[in-house]
């Protein structure tokens, strides 16, 4: 199943959010809120498993924080992230599969972030923690990287097929079997010849045998030369085939792989949900503002969502 429309509206989101300089998440959240960004999960194919569709989009929003160019980006990737897990519609929450390289990317993050003294992105990133909002592995599961693994062996399998097949016919034993004629080396035409004359004496027999009887005797029998040499055109067109590596679509294992599936998916690949969830429950965002110009009243004001 590809996801990649979803990949492209987060692109769009975190664009919009970079357009004003502004890195608060209150301005994020009105962002997302102005494009009812929240429907994004509303939007998920049935046939994808929830938490593969969950652990899709978080690993869009991770992306922003390794290989975004700018501050602004980085910030907007983790902004994204957090929402995402605080709007999802699963309870409990699907929490966000961490890899080694993930983490190393978050660590930057937080270090760019005291540089450059950006305390809602400390305050957001701690809340992460503190929460229990990650799941940590060790292998990781970006979209982008997986793409290309699957890309890079489809290729690879390609490359050996095509060395393997330039050997065999760079082989002297490999060229009489490849450049022969079959029909040749069968003596097709000998045994064409030698069946239609067997045939014709049968005919001849048939008819003498028939008309003492007053019998219509019209053989239909087919002649085993002529279906021979049927055979040996389509092994030749076959051969002419593999010759030129016309072999797409014969072969499914040449073929790239498809995109990462659900849980019963055809590739076999098993989801655990029970391992993506939080066994507690979603965070209450209904919180009471006592001082609007406090650090924390702003950023509790972001997360209310009603």
């Amino acid at each position: 199943m590809d996801l990649s429309a979803f990949a492209a509206d987060i692109d769009e989101l975190i664009e919009a959010f970079v357009q004003n300089g502004v890195q608060e998440l209150s301005h994020m959240k009105d962002v997302w809120r102005s494009r009812s960004f929240s429907f994004i999960h509303e939007a998920r194919p049935p046939q994808v498993n929830p938490g593969f569709f969950m652990q899709s989009l978080y690993s869009y929003a991770l992306d922003f924080l390794g290989h975004a160019s700018t501050w602004l980006r980085k910030v907007g990737g983790l902004y994204v992230l957090y929402i995402l897990y605080e709007t999802q519609l699963s309870v409990p929450p699907y929490r966000i599969y961490l890899s080694l390289v993930d983490l190393e990317n978050i660590y930057s993050i937080v270090k760019e972030a005291k540089a450059l003294g950006s305390h809602t992105a400390l305050r957001v990133v701690n809340r992460m923690i503190t929460k229990n909002f990650f799941l940590y592995g060790s292998i990781s599961l970006s979209w982008k990287e997986m793409r290309e693994t699957f890309e890079a062996a489809a290729n690879k399998a390609v490359e050996r097929v095509n060395k393997a097949r330039k050997r065999i016919l760079e082989s002297s034993c490999a060229k009489e079997h490849f450049q022969g004629n079959l029909g040749n080396e069968l003596g097709l035409d000998g045994l064409v010849l030698l069946n239609k004359e067997y045939a014709r004496a049968k005919q001849c027999v048939y008819r003498d045998a028939s008309s003492s009887r007053g019998e219509n005797a019209n053989s239909t029998d087919s002649v085993l030369g002529e279906e021979l040499i049927n055979d040996v055109k389509v092994w030749l067109k076959k051969r002419k085939s593999i010759l030129n590596g016309e072999t797409k679509g014969e072969n499914t294992m040449l073929e790239k792989p498809p995109a990462v599936r659900d849980k019963e998916g055809e590739n076999g690949a098993v989801y655990d949900e029970s391992e993506y969830q939080d066994n507690g429950s979603v965070l209450d965002l209904n919180v009471s503002v006592e001082n609007d110009n406090s650090f924390e009243a702003e950023l509790e004001d972001a997360l209310n969502w009603d």
